[in-house]
């Protein structure tokens, strides 16, 4: 459900940080308005605005009290964005995550289709230019001799052959003119300026008779190297939004419903509350429901992490996203869309992707007075060349120079880029960050607050028939003494909040190695344990991980609230963070992903921030008394690479090794993350028997090559319910597997491989897993 205080906007135009500091203060300056966060990697906009439930009590931006609705709100926003040169188009709050990634995907596909026939054109035009430019005068080729003879020909020719490159690029020069005329310019402004002043300056070169120091070749290499550069970026950028899109393509696509006895298929997304549905085995859970009829085992692994099979009957809820594994059922549907468990996670990545961190606001305030600064420094530069006593085209050279080199875009793309990257990451571990200032605080925790119950331990009482003591203790989670063996590595406090008696509670954080313990906790009292820590500042920032229910005071007021457990069981607003696998070790991992990012982040603005540094004094001609100069079309050439350079470092972050407990042998740092949907296997039986919640049938699933449609399904079935530990089987062409239910009283290990081979190739298929 949308957020009825919210509204999104697609922005088109922006093209650096400047531009995203000219549309948020526009925004901002609207009436109605109380937060908005523009980004740049997106194009988009998230704006705050007050009760619009209450048209009365709608808040302005200086706070006060104003009647206008929604609606008139979003039009208001669009008009202030439109007269800072740029276009805001409100996004319906009906629209669903998949369409607005597709949204987004197709505008970067178009963006880099556009840029790529910009700079095929461009190119064959530049290398036309190129030759009849230097071509004979450097390396003695081949020119007509009417041009030798007149270089007013070959001078007309440049001139005309610069012109095309420069009506190719129109863009540039229209967003360039928009920020001068409403006073805010921007990296096109500089672009164009750059070109113009080349291509002005030839022009007069050219008709005083210069005809060899002619500047249409730098002109039009400006626009072609930053047209590059464009490419490369638009490129980079689409990659970031991989994990979210992965995301996306995990949910449900297909609903079969039932109306008065008639089964129709309809897409999932066309769902209402109250529909009845039929969901047959080897299909996904088109949306959160109620069983009404029917028994199956769902695999909830892409919300839980968990690899087990999960039983359900009459009366059970099943969620959207999971997969049905034994038998057909029918369901009613209680939840659709967004208003799902993995509806809220994708809105949760989504809005985290989309967010700012605090530490761009630094790059923000810079990005206000970037351009004009620029401007002024390369007429500052201009002057100074002049008085030096250098001729107007030195001067006016080292001038755009330094227009040209500077470079807000890298500005603007330093933090989201990597916000997005990291966000990502986070998500494909099945650990969600609700926003990106908790991914920027997160990476410099010194204290963990571990709630025992559910967290450090099962939850379940072990020793229920002996005394008191074995009454009242649970058993330790295995991976929660390597979970604070790593936590003490990083050099981070731990800590244990526990509602029993002192000796119990110190048992368990003996054998889980935490040795601040705080036993005797109310459920009320916890929020005041973990405020009393955080009085100490050198303990902060403090991380409170619960269970995301009785935890919800303490997950809120610490720095750091985690929720840890099942996303169809924790509150999901409790917490800043959500851990939905199934070891506490992601305690761990979104911890280092955080700090990762973080130092991404930092190196992002520091190479934007000593590129211009180090970048516009050279340009200016600084080291010119050693011999070392920039030319414009060098320029033009750096400044793409800076804003390439800080999207490539952002998406090492994908590269990140995060650490897997394995439950089965020993922790591993480099062990590869689960798939989403991992299958239970032939060659992992005996883990099987061991995962699956059943007492006397279980369920495996083999792989099989060769199925075409439901022909074949039938052999296959036919040949696998022979075998006589085989007590049901359901083979899918679609899937290319067969789910089987097995009897493991007549189930033989040494031998099941062999005859399920054997009986899938009877059937003239082959088993390949």
């Amino acid at each position: 459900m949308a957020d009825n205080n919210k509204l999104q906007f697609n922005i088109q135009g922006m093209s650096c940080a400047a531009c995203v500091a000219r549309v948020d203060k526009a925004t901002r300056e609207t009436e109605g308005v109380v937060d908005c966060s523009v980004n740049l990697l997106t194009n988009s906009m998230e704006v705050t605005i007050g009760d619009a439930n209450s048209p009365d009590e709608v808040q302005s931006g200086d706070g006060f009290a104003s009647s206008r609705d929604k609606s008139s709100i979003a039009h208001a926003i669009s008009q202030s964005v439109s007269k800072a040169g740029y276009k805001a188009v409100e996004v319906d709050d009906d629209i669903d995550s998949e369409s607005k990634v597709k949204n987004i995907k197709d505008t970067y596909k178009k963006d880099i289709n556009n840029h790529i026939v910009r700079l095929v054109s461009s190119g064959i035009l530049l290398l036309i230019l190129m030759y009849v430019a230097m071509g004979h005068h450097m390396f003695g080729l081949p020119l007509p001799q009417a041009m030798i003879d007149n270089p007013m020909i070959g001078a007309t020719i440049q001139a005309v052959l610069c012109l095309a490159i420069m009506c190719i690029n129109y863009k540039f020069f229209i967003n360039g003119a928009k920020g001068f005329i409403h006073l805010s310019p921007n990296m096109d402004s500089l672009v164009m300026l750059g070109s113009l002043v080349s291509f002005g300056l030839s022009i007069y070169l050219m008709l005083t008779g210069e005809h060899e120091k002619l500047y249409f070749d730098s002109a039009a290499m400006i626009l072609v190297f930053i047209t590059i550069g464009k490419l490369l970026e638009a490129i980079s950028k689409s990659r970031t939004g991989s994990a979210l899109e992965a995301l996306i393509q995990m949910s449900p696509k297909m609903a079969n419903v039932v109306t008065d006895g008639q089964e129709k298929v309809i897409a999932a997304s066309k769902l209402k509350v109250g529909d009845i549905c039929r969901v047959y085995i080897g299909e996904m859970v088109p949306a959160d429901g109620v069983i009404t009829e029917g028994t199956t085992a769902l695999d909830e692994s892409a919300l839980t992490g968990e690899s087990k099979l999960a039983s359900k009957g009459v009366g059970d809820n099943v969620f959207s996203a999971t997969n049905n594994y034994k038998d057909n059922f029918l369901m009613e549907v209680t939840a659709v869309g967004e208003d799902t468990s993995f509806g809220k996670i994708i809105t949760i990545v989504e809005n985290a992707s989309a967010s700012k961190a605090p530490i761009s606001r630094l790059a923000d305030r810079i990005a206000k007075y970037f351009v004009p600064a620029v401007l002024l420094i390369g007429l500052i530069t201009f002057v100074i060349w002049l008085i030096l006593g250098a001729d107007v085209v030195t001067a006016i050279t080292h001038g755009i120079s330094v227009l040209v080199v500077s470079c807000p875009c890298a500005l603007g793309l330093a933090t989201p880029v990597a916000i997005m990257v990291g966000n990502g990451k986070a998500a494909k571990s099945k650990i969600l960050f609700k926003s990106a200032a908790i991914m920027e605080i997160i990476g410099k925790t010194r204290s963990v607050v571990f709630d025992k119950t559910g967290t450090i331990t099962r939850g379940i009482p072990k020793g229920l028939t002996v005394n008191e003591y074995d009454t009242m203790q649970d058993e330790i989670k295995p991976d929660s003494a390597f979970t604070v063996g790593k936590l003490k590595e990083m050099g981070i406090d731990t800590y244990l909040l526990s509602g029993d008696r002192s000796e119990v509670a110190r048992d368990i954080g003996a054998k889980a190695g935490i040795k601040n313990i705080i036993s005797d906790v109310l459920p009320d009292g916890k929020s005041s344990h973990v405020e009393e820590i955080m009085q100490n500042e050198e303990a902060r920032p403090v991380m409170m991980v619960g269970d995301g229910i009785n935890d919800a005071p303490a997950l809120s007021i610490a720095d750091i609230g985690v929720a840890i457990g099942s996303g169809t069981d924790i509150a999901i607003d409790s917490g800043d963070v959500v851990l939905q696998g199934e070891s506490i070790v992601d305690v761990v991992n979104a911890i280092l992903i955080g700090k990762k990012t973080l130092r991404v982040i930092k190196q992002n603005l520091f190479w934007a921030f000593i590129y211009n540094v180090i970048g516009i004094p050279i340009a200016a001609g600084a080291l010119s008394g050693v011999g070392i100069e920039l030319t414009p079309e060098l320029c033009a050439l750096f400044m793409s690479l800076s804003s390439i350079c800080v999207v490539l470092n952002a998406l090492r972050l994908n590269g990140i090794k995060l650490i897997k407990y394995d439950f089965g042998n020993e922790a591993s740092d480099d062990a590869p993350a689960a798939a989403p949907n991992e299958k239970l296997v032939i060659e992992k039986t005996e883990e099987i028997i061991d995962n699956i919640d059943t007492t006397e049938d279980s369920n495996m699933v083999i792989k099989i090559e060769g199925m075409m449609c439901p022909h074949c399904e039938a052999h296959c079935k036919e040949e696998l319910e022979k075998l006589d530990f085989v007590i049901s089987a359901a083979p899918s062409h679609e899937k290319a597997e067969a789910i089987l239910e097995i009897d493991e009283s007549k189930y033989d290990e040494a031998t099941a491989t062999d005859a399920l081979k054997a009986a899938v190739e009877t059937a003239g298929y082959k088993m390949v897993g």
